[in-house]
């Protein structure tokens, strides 16, 4: 049963090629006395959209195969981004350092000693206290925090607490002592600001 099924298979499949390769030759060759038009050229574009069912796929390579140079503006957003990752990855790798009142190594460090230390990794100077960091950079809402940003704890121009914003609602701090830096909810923020980007 399956070996007459399998041989009918074969038997189609080679009634299908015959079909398509006379048909092919059909259509290439020229009536006589005429000389073959060249087909159109199929635009690299268009094998694409063909080749992934009608989805248009974003590619940096033009329809020549030249890669096409990013824009300023493209760049610039790709080294903001680079940064953003940077210093958060910097906090991340600080983990479990012990808090330190008035620490800023990694054998200890307090909430704006953490925050100065990694951002000094990126060349950026921050003083040691929250209230003064608070004043560097620019505002922006709590809604639309980007990773790295500063987030500030208190209010009324004085701020007792920064921590580093990490993305999906998470933090990196060093909270209190007797505790060590780590990942903590994003909760009770007061304020924001933006050094990079």
């Amino acid at each position: 049963m399956h070996h007459t099924r399998l041989v009918g298979g074969l038997i189609s499949l080679a009634a299908l090629l015959t079909l398509l390769l006379v048909s092919s030759s059909l259509v290439a060759a020229p009536a006589p006395g005429r000389r073959a038009t060249p087909a159109p050229a199929v635009p690299a574009s268009a094998v694409m959209l063909s080749a992934t069912g009608g989805r248009a796929v974003p590619s940096a390579v033009t329809a020549e195969g030249r890669k096409r140079p990013f824009t300023k503006a493209q760049k610039r957003t790709r080294r903001v981004q680079r940064r953003r990752r940077e210093v958060v990855s910097i906090a991340r790798h600080l983990r479990g350092a012990p808090y330190v009142y008035g620490g800023a190594s990694r054998s200890g460090f307090d909430c704006s000693g953490l925050t100065m230390y990694v951002y000094a990794r990126l060349g950026i100077d921050l003083s040691h206290g929250a209230t003064d960091q608070s004043r560097r950079g620019r505002h922006v809402s709590l809604k639309h925090l980007k990773a790295g940003d500063l987030v500030f704890y208190g209010g009324s121009g004085y701020y007792y607490h920064v921590a580093l914003y990490a993305g999906n609602g998470m933090v990196i701090d060093a909270p209190h002592s007797g505790a060590v830096v780590r990942y903590a909810k994003l909760e009770g923020a007061a304020e924001a600001r933006r050094l990079i980007g």
